[in-house]
């Protein structure tokens, strides 16, 4: 796994690393969402598949879970 992964780096390609960020839809690919009153702005909760980029164009992006603000 750990010759894959170098392999995978040596060839440009790395795992998008944004668990906590904000949801940003040219990365990330909304799976569920839940609504919460700790949010001001869609964030990303959890991360359900990794997403991947090749330099700096997207390879595939993460499937995550999204806490939205609640509404009013």
């Amino acid at each position: 796994y750990k010759q894959l992964q170098n392999l995978l780096k040596k060839h440009g390609i790395k795992p998008i690393e944004l668990e906590g960020d904000k949801f940003d839809p040219r990365f990330h690919e909304a799976l569920m969402s839940e609504e919460s009153g700790e949010v001001k702005e869609p964030t990303v909760s959890e991360v359900i598949q990794k997403g991947y980029m090749i330099y700096q164009r997207l390879l595939r992006p993460t499937l995550v879970k999204v806490t939205v603000p609640k509404k009013k």
